[in-house]
């Protein structure tokens, strides 16, 4: 099943629609979506689609996007405007609190969105996104799992920190636990986001600036060369290095990576290494993924949908470095990740205005294939 995303504003920040056009004729059949204290939500086949189910009854996917964040009025009359036309499945961003040692979470500034929200429209469903980055002052004590680049400057954080990775797990589980004591009635299900706009694909990915040099990535490719490989001797061979240990595994130097010895392609006899690199930097991205995805089912008992901004692989071919440095080329693993139900993306912004084309970014008839709805 195609979704598609009719913008009012820039749709990471306006208001919208998400409608699912290869439903639309299936609508008259579907239901508005029912709530209960005890919400049971997944995705199941509708006539040889994947479809979203509420207590066993197919819901019409149409979905409203705004950010009452940045006008919380327009937003509400925005609200009105979906609950009239008998729309009652929101998309809405939340932020996830990340306190200090010895801090509680604070949710004041995401709890009233949800109370209006209910309170315009008492059949409302949310489909909750949230992003898992670390704050500043974290960035601050973890200089080593920050994001850095070739130049030296640094951004953001590495998909490959460990550290990021299990205090983020724990977040994310406070964050959803909270959600279901306070608002499960309510929530569809929830849509963690990270790095660039939310989207899972490397900071700086779009300025053609290299990435990663930091620590963590050295240490996460050095592991995942020798799970790889399991013996020095194969690593040797493979990379036709005979001096290379798994202790002295680092990532490809900037000029490497930019280096090919056949035009467009690489030579997998004579640069093994630099491929190995760009393949773990696929799974750096995708395996927190799995990992925020089984913590969301084990928080909701599996009664709550999960889905991430992933598998642009028609889009990604305008980065600098081309889709080798967007994270995003490990969508085949995500596909098969029992605990994810969506995978999402904008239309294409190449002929996305009236008239145009509107193409989707990814293999949407693969993401069916494999059960997951396409937003």
């Amino acid at each position: 099943m195609g979704l598609c995303y009719i913008p009012a504003m820039h749709h990471r920040y306006g208001v919208g629609v998400i409608i699912a056009s290869a439903l639309l004729g299936l609508l008259g059949a579907l239901g508005s979506a029912p709530t209960s204290p005890a919400l049971f939500v997944e995705i199941r086949d509708l006539d040889g689609s994947p479809a979203i189910y509420v207590h066993g009854r197919p819901v019409a996917p149409l979905m409203f996007f705004g950010q009452p964040s940045i006008d919380l009025a327009r937003y509400l009359d925005q609200v009105q405007l979906a609950r009239n036309a008998n729309i009652h499945l929101y998309s809405l961003q939340v932020p996830m609190p990340w306190p200090r040692p010895g801090e509680s979470p604070d949710y004041s500034d995401g709890d009233p969105f949800l109370d209006a929200l209910r309170t315009v429209d008492p059949l409302a469903l949310v489909f909750l996104r949230f992003d898992v980055g670390p704050p500043y002052w974290w960035l601050g004590q973890h200089p080593d799992d920050r994001m850095l680049f070739e130049d030296g400057t640094t951004e953001g954080w590495s998909p490959a920190s460990t550290a990021w990775e299990e205090e983020m797990l724990v977040r994310v589980r406070e964050f959803v636990r909270h959600y279901e004591s306070d608002y499960g009635d309510i929530i569809l299900g929830y849509h963690p986001c990270g790095q660039t706009t939310g989207e899972w694909f490397y900071f700086g990915s779009w300025e053609g600036r290299l990435s990663d040099f930091s620590p963590a990535m050295n240490r996460g490719f050095r592991n995942w060369v020798e799970e790889k490989y399991g013996s020095v001797s194969s690593l040797q061979n493979a990379w036709r290095e005979s001096s290379i240990t798994f202790d002295s595994v680092s990532v490809p130097a900037a000029e490497e990576q930019r280096r090919t010895e056949i035009g467009f392609f690489r030579d997998p006899r004579q640069e093994r290494k630099v491929i190995d690199y760009f393949e773990y930097k696929q799974a750096a991205m995708e395996r927190p993924l799995e990992r925020i995805a089984r913590a969301v089912k084990e928080e909701t008992s599996s009664r709550k949908l999960v889905g991430f901004f992933y598998g642009y692989l028609f889009e990604m071919h305008g980065l600098p470095m081309g889709p080798q440095g967007s994270g995003h080329l490990a969508l085949s693993r995500l596909l098969v990740c029992p605990d994810v139900d969506i995978v999402c993306a904008p239309i294409s912004y190449s002929d996305r205005g009236p008239g145009g084309a509107g193409c989707f970014m990814s293999a949407v008839d693969s993401v069916g294939g494999a059960g997951k709805l396409w937003f």
